[in-house]
């Protein structure tokens, strides 16, 4: 995909159970001189399951984190760049193109993105949502470090998949802030965005 851009002792209240130890025989009284080797009692502590009040999972945009890719290397740039903000995809982390995912699911989108312009990002930097599916993920995310230039950075996002079935889109820019009117792009045009490209689809039902 092209431009398309993610921690003694047991504590605690004591389980309920039942401790069960064996019942001990009477022994003999042993004769006077000889010697009983000592008894070792076993107690087993078994612990019963007690009912629980289990809340109703509900669908947060930190759910989890879906289809990581094996880490890339930040590439070698020698090249030329006319622009101070500029960048290059380098590789889709988490969530390729045409991931399939159930209705709600929480997910975070992570892209690759080298800095290929000649200032050096910083945490003022952000990606916005530009166009498509917000995926819920309408307000800006920040840069989670500086970035210089030719070096590499992970750009998450925190989404929810729709909740109807279908094929869905999403596009969010570089900003040089949250302003909208610093929009800076990628390649010899320093135009476009990250995209996320899903599938919604409902879990297989069993007859």
């Amino acid at each position: 995909m092209n431009f398309s851009s993610i921690f003694a002792l047991f504590a605690g209240p004591i389980p309920t159970g039942t401790i069960t130890a064996p019942v001990v025989e009477p022994t003999e009284t042993p004769l006077s001189g000889a010697t009983e080797p000592a008894t070792t009692q076993v107690v087993e502590l078994t612990q019963s399951p007690s009912p629980t009040n289990t809340p109703v999972p509900t669908h947060t945009q930190t759910s989890s984190i879906l289809l990581t890719t094996t880490p890339v290397v930040c590439p070698d740039f020698n090249g030329i760049t006319k622009f101070e903000n500029n960048a290059r995809f380098v590789a889709d982390l988490t969530i390729p193109d045409g991931t399939v995912l159930s209705p709600g699911k929480g997910f975070v989108k992570t892209w690759y993105v080298q800095n290929t312009g000649t200032s050096t990002w910083t945490l003022d930097y952000v990606a916005a949502f530009g166009k498509g599916e917000s995926m819920s993920a309408l307000l800006p995310f920040h840069f989670p470090s500086d970035v210089s230039p030719r070096q590499c950075v992970e750009i998450s996002i925190q989404m929810v998949a729709p909740k109807v079935v279908g094929s869905y889109f999403g596009l969010w820019l570089l900003q040089i802030s949250e302003r909208k009117d610093t929009t800076f792009g990628f390649g010899d045009t320093n135009l476009g965005g990250l995209s996320v490209n899903i599938v919604v689809q409902s879990p297989a039902t069993t007859p």
